[in-house]
């Protein structure tokens, strides 16, 4: 991702501003994660932050000092 901003920002006639946008900015760390009901690996359907990957993604926000958000 980095690699294709630098490329945007580089390359003459493209703005940086049509890169992808990083993952962790600002304070918040973006997070992929389908909403399957299949704990413990994804968030299950109405049961809220539970499950391993729930809590590597919270872990790893708060290591970085930010807040995730689920994408």
């Amino acid at each position: 991702m980095l690699i294709s901003q630098a490329r945007a920002a580089s390359t003459p006639g493209q703005q940086a501003e049509n890169a992808p946008q990083p993952i962790a900015s600002g304070d918040a760390l973006r997070i992929a994660m389908p909403a399957f009901a299949s704990n413990p690996f994804f968030p299950s359907d109405g049961s809220g932050d539970d499950g391993i990957d729930m809590e590597l993604a919270h872990g790893i926000a708060a290591a970085l000092g930010v807040e995730p958000v689920f994408d």
